[in-house]
């Protein structure tokens, strides 16, 4: 059996960013609490908006603004139910029935308190024995109501469990925790 592993490692970096309950950064010389809450989600509903405009290429195919809706069930009450989503495909192929895919979109939660909206980028992997691998993750800033709030959320889909993805995440008071900045690479030998 094949494991997906990007999932828990996506995880760890937002264990290792935001905590288990709030940090302290430094920026510019000053200390800033920083809470995080963690939070999960659950699809509780679907339903297509727009498929989108599908174009072949010469080893990938792409799909434009495909269009959807979900209901999702989330463990903290700030974060809507209504979630639409906007996003792009490439397919890259690997064989008759195999195709790797990235994907880049926008996201919209929705509800009576207010919004939240943002961006999604992600990879998945498809084949005709194990489904669709995806991992995804949404940053999302908070509207109205939800105002100086900021959430971070990895969105899984493993086919072979659920045909739905799963959310796992941060809320963030106050800014969300800059990643680190990288280090040098390693030099030609």
């Amino acid at each position: 059996m094949r494991t997906f592993r990007l999932p828990l490692v996506g995880m760890l970096t937002l264990a290792l960013l935001g905590g288990l309950g709030g940090v302290v950064l430094a920026q510019d010389g000053e200390s800033m609490p920083v809470t995080a809450t963690y939070v999960t989600g659950e699809v509780t509903g679907y339903q297509p908006i727009k498929s989108g405009t599908f174009a072949p290429g010469d080893g990938y195919d792409t799909l434009t603004d495909d269009q959807y809706q979900l209901e999702v069930a989330w463990s903290d009450p700030r974060l809507p139910s209504l979630k639409r989503g906007r996003e792009s495909l490439q397919f890259n192929h690997k064989g008759d029935d195999l195709w790797v895919e990235s994907l880049a979109g926008t996201i919209r939660l929705e509800g009576p308190d207010g919004a939240w909206v943002g961006t999604a980028h992600g990879m998945a992997d498809d084949d005709a024995e194990r489904g669709r691998q995806l991992t995804k993750v949404m940053v999302l800033d908070g509207e109205d109501t939800y105002e100086g709030l900021h959430a971070v959320i990895v969105v899984t889909i493993d086919e072979a469990e659920s045909p739905f993805p799963s959310y796992e995440g941060f809320i963030y008071e106050g800014e969300a925790p800059p990643l680190p900045d990288p280090v040098e690479p390693f030099p030609a030998e």
